[in-house]
């Protein structure tokens, strides 16, 4: 058997007024993981990750502090991570990891 390979994207973002998207190329994959941690521990964030298409494949609300959340799901064409209603405006690092589907 053929161990999976993954791949991951790590980037840091900063929220203005709330919110930032970014767009991300990751082109027919199986998101694995998803790690948001705001630069403060205290702060909360709605966060979601759209497909090309727009439609909504994660979303997760009230966030306080450090995400990290281990998924499985099969994702077409590239995403854009969406981070909106942030108490604070302040840099996100942000991983996610993922397989080629």
């Amino acid at each position: 058997m053929s161990p999976i390979l993954t791949d991951s994207k790590a980037f840091s973002i900063t929220a203005v007024a709330g919110t930032v998207s970014r767009e991300i190329a990751i082109n027919n994959a199986i998101l694995m993981q998803i790690y948001i941690n705001p630069a403060t521990s205290s702060t909360t964030y709605d966060i979601k990750i759209n497909d090309e298409n727009g439609k909504t494949v994660y979303h997760e609300e009230d966030e306080t502090g450090l995400l990290n959340d281990i998924i499985e799901i099969p994702t077409y064409g590239n995403q854009t991570v969406v981070i909106e209603n942030a108490s604070a405006d302040e840099a996100f690092s942000f991983v996610i990891t993922y397989r080629r589907a």
